[in-house]
């Protein structure tokens, strides 16, 4: 995970601190879109420590049919 957070980090650092960045529609403002980036790298970056630390393995099992008769739980 950490090594997934610091290639996005490395990413933001090029696109956005050595003005690498790709090229947007005009009408976007770059700081919004460097804000945004940023943003959303820490955001994903939380989402997935999350992920990884619960106790509990994320699995099918939302997708699997419930049996003959068992009320159907959210």
């Amino acid at each position: 995970m950490f090594i997934a957070l610091a290639w996005f980090v490395l990413s933001d650092y090029v696109d956005y601190g050595l003005g690498e960045y790709p090229h947007f529609y005009p009408l976007v403002p770059l700081w919004l879109m460097q804000w945004h980036t940023i943003a959303m790298t820490w955001v994903l970056a939380v989402w997935v420590a999350y992920l990884a630390l619960r106790k509990t393995p994320v699995t099918q099992m939302a997708h699997k049919q419930p049996s003959e008769g068992a009320p159907m739980t959210l």
